[in-house]
């Protein structure tokens, strides 16, 4: 129990473990392996059924997209932020804007403020978005640190939030790759086990 980690419940238990493993020509640590898909008691591999199998390797990949996800919005340049009235969301660094959606929006800057006709933003959130870049490319005043600040303080707001969430991401992969071992080793040991005449 507390070297392999396997679940008897006696002294006596652990003796008829160790002779049956040894009978049928297996180490402990494979036994444990299995982790909770083991049943000492009925001395047998319990691997869980294909669904919940599946499941696992599921939840596996898409934690790992998940994880990508967050290291890139960690690592990001760009600030997620949102305009106060629509609370439409859009990355802006100093020098430009792109909305989330639709995707594929066509990004705004300075030089597409000039630009005649429709653009990714309403008329209202590009006159916002134009002014604000105006003023920081302008030689006069503090537009362009003003820009620059707010941008800085929306990245690290954005890191904070996202720290805790990586980290139980992290967990939670690590949680179900465990598991997914642990149903991998239960199903070898099953197929040796009733393979053996």
């Amino acid at each position: 129990r507390f070297t392999s980690n396997i679940r008897v419940a006696s002294k006596a238990d652990c003796t008829r473990l160790c002779r049956w493993a040894k009978d049928h020509g297996l180490e402990i640590r494979e036994v444990a392996s299995c982790g909770q898909y083991f049943d000492a008691s009925k001395l047998t591999a319990t691997p869980p059924k294909r669904a919940h199998q599946t499941w696992t390797r599921v939840q596996v990949l898409a934690y790992a997209v998940l994880i990508l996800l967050a290291i890139f919005s960690f690592t990001s340049q760009r600030a997620l932020v949102s305009f106060k009235e629509s609370r439409r969301p859009f990355l802006l660094d100093t020098e430009s804007a792109t909305p989330l959606w639709p995707i594929g929006a066509r990004t705004e800057t300075l030089a597409t403020c000039s630009a005649k006709g429709a653009g990714s933003f309403s008329g209202e959130e590009r006159k916002i978005l134009c002014d604000a870049f105006s003023l920081a490319s302008s030689a006069e005043g503090n537009g362009r640190k003003e820009l620059e600040d707010f941008v800085h303080n929306a990245l690290v707001s954005q890191r904070w939030l996202l720290a805790p969430v990586l980290s139980g991401l992290i967990l939670l992969a690590y949680r179900n790759i465990v598991r997914s071992v642990r149903i991998d080793a239960a199903l070898a040991l099953s197929r040796r086990l009733n393979a053996k005449p």
